[in-house]
Order: structure tokens, then sequence, then C-alpha cells
């Protein structure tokens, strides 16, 4: 292979690299942009405060924190799980997915009791209907006034009340 054939190789491979990085850099600013909007936009809203989404209503109507064990789960060690009761009333058909729903530095948890109806996966909830579910969570304990969840559009503080702040799992009715 002559050297004029390995120089123009050289080039193109040269030039497509350049060309990834940059979309690569482009890509990245974009995603942390829209990343830092989509936080922007998010409403905050508390324990019991209705949240209007798009063709349906959410409450989050109590959480308990308070909970080390939570039907065939036991929490880790310095863990609790946060257990939140959610209502839905729809305005049209919709799926509820529990990826929507996101409570960060806690991790998701699917439990199978009998004592809580659990979200699962997902929900249809048809229009006219409400329904009412629970979200399990396990989180570090003592940390309750640093947590949000997290879901179309809102992110509710798990730490307070419209009334004040949470003291314990005994304080929301």
């Amino acid at each position: 292979m002559s050297s004029k054939l390995k120089k123009t190789i050289g080039l193109i491979a040269l030039t497509v690299a350049v060309v990834v990085i940059i979309f690569l850099i482009v890509w990245y600013v974009q995603k942390s942009e829209n990343d830092k909007k989509q936080a922007e936009r998010m409403e905050t809203a508390h324990i019991g405060q209705l949240c209007e989404c798009d063709g349906f209503d959410m409450k989050i109507l109590t959480l308990d924190n308070s909970l080390t064990e939570l039907g065939d789960l036991k929490a880790s060690e310095d863990n609790c799980f946060l257990l939140i009761k959610t209502e839905i009333a729809a305005h049209k058909d919709i799926t509820i997915k529990a990826s929507d729903f996101e409570v960060k530095d806690g991790e998701y948890k699917t439990v199978a009791t009998s004592d809580y109806e659990m979200l699962g996966e997902q929900l249809t909830v048809k229009a006219g209907e409400t329904k009412i579910f629970y979200l399990a969570y396990e989180v570090k304990s003592g940390r309750i006034e640093s947590y949000y969840l997290q879901a179309y559009g809102y992110k509710v503080d798990l730490g307070g009340t419209l009334q004040g702040p949470v003291l314990s799992s005994g304080d929301i009715s």
C-alpha cells in the first residue's frame, strides 16, 4: 500500500472520529440542558395537595415512613420503607406505570402483600373512575425531609404537608 493511500485513509478515519466526538458533545450538552429545564418545570407539591395532570388528578394521601418490614420484604440495615398512598381520579382512560414515579436515592420495591393495593407494573383507570394504590420505596432511615416523589411534572415533598413537616408516620391522616 502506498504512503499516499495510507495518509488518505488516516485523514478519513481522523475526520470521522472528530465528527463523532462533536456529535457526542452536542448530544450530551442538549441532554443536560433538557434535564435542567425539566427539573425547573417540575411543580413542587405537598402531601394532600391536588396535582392536576394531563387527563387525571393525582393526590398523595398519606405517607408511612416507619416500616422496616413490608409484606415479604425486610429493609436493609439503616433503611426503611416509604409507603406512599396515592389517589388517581381519571378524566379520560389512562394507564399509570410504576416507572412514571421516582424517589431519588430510593429503590422502588414490588411487594406481595394483601394489606395494601400496590401499583405493580401498571394500572389502567377508566374515565370517571378513582383508584387508590400504594407505592413502596426503600430509603435511608432518618432522611424523610430530603425525599421527593417525582411524577407527571410534579415533585411532591415527602417531608412535609400543607400543614407543616412530617415528624412521624402518625402525623399524616
